[in-house]
């Protein structure tokens, strides 16, 4: 039975058997017995225990886990011979080791040239530029706003500090070997010396004895701006959980909200608002075509996906919760699938859009014989069932948006009242649509219905035009405007502000004026507001 052994190493206790044993005891003997010889050897020794030690660590991470032969062979082999570094390295050798000596750096403080937490020479270091660059930099944007120190705390409490050899060894992007242990152990020794070469003997006896006392109050400073500077990062990282949480939950409430049409009925003093849910809007007013299911399913995905992300994100801040990477990226990549698709499904109604037609008709008042015209609105039966805010099929009572109705499409009117340059009444009717092309454009007037009447003191206006036969709104509208002659009057009917969509000009007029019906007259090309009484009515 192979005998075992326990041993110290650096501080760390390994179980060893006895070949391996004596191989890693002749191994230390000849490091102990080349560094000898040499100033600073024993700190050099120390730091390839250490170094050794790591690396038993990481080959051996069960306590209970015995080192043989093999992992002490595989630990020299990454070490190094002491004995190798007596004899010159040919050329070849040199090219052949250049690339094996490299490996990625890695992030440390840097302690031997620090000049206060050493974040500007391990950056310098990692970057491989000059810290002075990098304190410059520092103070710079100390004495704009101060962004400069608050970034170096929170930099000297994120970064580790190189508190090993090995450790400044890798922050250089060398492996750590006994050759390269070496080399650094001297060159920060040489660099030490020359700092205290500055200074007078007696100095540097006082630096050596107070070497130990500033450490520790160094230290002690450090703990202190790192607590500080966890404590500052916790309350940010909770503030800004905080934002994302409640912007994603916020987004994801309206989201359900209108893509199931939880949006209860409001009435408003010129507009009503009943809702529409999201996938009846988008498949009525938006898509064409038989990837209209498709489409909604992807757009809806693609809209849903990033307001799950912010509300993940912001659990994640707030309780300190580890990212799961398999989600995210699965979440990343089916979002950005659904996005090209929602773009390519929707080429076909976006070009829908592509060319616009415009149609006018004027009219002239040949029957209305009186000076005054009553302009009127409509508000016979199908007017009232449109308005009924207990209907669900209603959207909102607005010009930029249609009406959908009893399977029926109903738009608002844009009503413009001004004065005229003839002797009589006249109305123009401007009618618009868009298509894929002019003649598609002028189609889709053709399937606007809008009615009106006249007789001889009055016109009455429907509140709605119809668009039927059509399964798509293609941004159609009409423009009424009326053009009333010089010296002529008008009686208003107060509900037309109520519905049309009117310039600020007459909502503030008739707004001012309570009456069901209001009296203007045309003078100087404005509008006039006269009495009733003043009017005689043919």
């Amino acid at each position: 039975m192979e005998k075992t052994l326990t041993i110290n190493i650096s501080g760390w206790v390994f179980n060893i058997n006895e070949d391996a044993y004596k191989k890693l005891t002749d191994y230390f003997v000849k490091l102990k017995k080349y560094f000898s010889k040499q100033e600073g050897g024993d700190e050099i020794v120390a730091d390839i225990e250490s170094r050794i030690a790591e690396l038993f660590k990481e080959q051996n991470k069960d306590k209970e886990s015995v080192i043989d032969l093999t992992d002490v062979e595989k630990v020299m082999n990454i070490m190094g011979q002491a004995d190798e570094m007596e004899e010159e390295v040919d050329e070849i050798d040199q090219n052949t080791n250049k690339g094996k000596n490299k490996q990625k750096k890695k992030l440390f403080r840097d302690p031997i040239h620090a000049h206060i937490g050493g974040v500007a020479s391990g950056l310098g270091k990692y970057l491989n530029i000059d810290p002075i660059l990098i304190r410059i930099l520092f103070i710079a944007t100390i004495f704009t706003g101060g962004v400069g120190f608050f970034v170096y705390l929170v930099l000297w409490v994120s970064i580790p500090e190189a508190t090993t050899t090995s450790e400044r060894i890798e922050m250089e992007g060398k492996k750590v070997t006994v050759q390269n242990i070496e080399e650094k152990v001297r060159e920060e020794a040489a660099y030490i010396g020359g700092r205290l070469s500055e200074f007078s003997e007696e100095a540097k006896d006082v630096y050596q004895k107070t070497k130990p006392v500033r450490r520790q109050g160094l230290k002690k400073i450090e703990n202190i701006f790192k607590t500080i500077g966890r404590g500052l990062l916790r309350v940010l990282k909770f503030i800004l959980g905080l934002l994302l949480f409640l912007t994603g939950a916020t987004a994801l409430a309206f989201f359900a909200i209108f893509y199931f049409n939880w949006l209860p009925g409001m009435e408003f003093d010129t507009f009503f608002v009943n809702g529409l849910s999201l996938p009846v809007f988008m498949n009525t007013f938006i898509f064409d075509g038989k990837y209209a299911v498709l489409a909604l399913f992807v757009i809806s995905i693609s809209i849903f996906i990033p307001i799950v992300m912010l509300v993940f994100m912001g659990i994640r801040f707030l309780f300190n919760v580890k990212r799961n990477k398999l989600f995210g990226n699965i979440a990343w990549q089916v979002w950005l699938v659904t996005l090209i698709v929602s773009f390519g499904l929707s080429y076909n109604t976006i070009r829908a859009f592509k060319s616009d037609a415009t149609r006018i008709t004027s009219y002239n008042f040949n029957e209305v014989s009186s000076d005054t015209l009553n302009i009127k609105l409509n508000t016979i039966g199908y007017y009232r069932d449109i308005v009924d805010k207990n209907s669900q099929e209603v959207i909102g009572q607005d010009i930029l948006f249609p009406i959908l109705h009893d399977g029926e499409f109903y738009g608002i009117p844009e009503l413009t009242i001004r004065a005229g340059v003839k002797d009589h009444f006249e109305m123009k009717v401007y009618v618009e649509a868009s298509g894929e092309n002019e003649e598609e454009a002028n189609n889709n007037i053709e399937k606007l219905i809008y009615q009106f009447s006249i007789d001889s003191t009055s016109i009455v206006l429907n509140p709605y035009f119809g668009l039927q036969n059509n399964k798509n709104w293609r941004d159609q509208e009409i423009k009424i405007e009326l053009l009333i002659p010089e010296g002529k009057n008008i009686a208003v009917d107060r509900n037309i502000r109520k519905h049309f969509d009117l310039p600020y000009y007459w909502v503030k007029k008739l707004k001012e004026n309570k009456a069901d019906i209001s009296f203007w007259k045309v003078q100087n090309e404005d509008f006039i507001k006269i009495e009733a009484d003043t009017i005689i009515i043919e």
